[in-house]
């Protein structure tokens, strides 16, 4: 049977992912080195480094055309961008651009390409940036979003949860990372 196979944007997610799943290869990617070197440290303390492959990249920009992952897990950035920001590693780490959205847009328009039949997309974001049209951008390629979990914070209102469903089957990650979040 293959492997599982799941990419993670946020390199704590990937780790979690690669203890929750016994047979599984997670991708942990990054745009900022320092953070992937980071992620390389805590995998190896968590005893989770050879199920994990690291890959800096901005979305899904080193990805080959034809690979596919069973789960997409990402924790969208929003904060928005001041005209004198988005200039260093760190900065390109948290900002989404001038409308919060970019990031998330570009994300909603590439991802469906890399999600195999079946999977699931779970993605982190905060209730500043437009919830509503966040859904209808994956329903628009065809997706099925729902929100499915939400959480208040302090400085920033809620961070929504929204599981996006490609069909209707849940493989076995995806149903370990349900468990989790419920």
């Amino acid at each position: 049977m293959e492997k599982e196979k799941c990419m993670a944007n946020k390199r704590i997610l990937g780790i979690l992912a690669a203890k929750m799943a016994e047979d599984v290869k997670v991708v942990a990617v990054d745009i900022n080195p320092y953070a992937i070197r980071c992620a390389r440290r805590n995998a190896e303390l968590n005893g989770t480094l050879s199920k994990m492959d690291f890959i800096l990249l901005d979305l899904f920009n080193s990805i080959r055309p034809r690979e596919s992952f069973d789960l997409i897990i990402f924790n969208a950035i929003t904060c928005l961008q001041e005209p004198d920001e988005g200039r260093t590693l760190v900065e390109l780490s948290w900002i989404g651009g001038l409308s919060g959205r970019e990031i998330i847009d570009r994300f909603i328009d590439e991802a469906s390409n890399y999600l195999k039949e079946g999977g699931k997309i779970l993605l982190v974001r905060s209730s500043l940036s437009d919830v509503d049209k966040t859904l209808r951008a994956f329903e628009s390629k065809g997706l099925r979003a729902e929100v499915i979990a939400e959480r208040k914070f302090k400085f920033e209102g809620q961070k929504k949860l929204m599981m996006i469903l490609k069909t209707k089957s849940l493989s076995n990650l995806n149903q370990k990372f349900m468990r989790v979040l419920s």
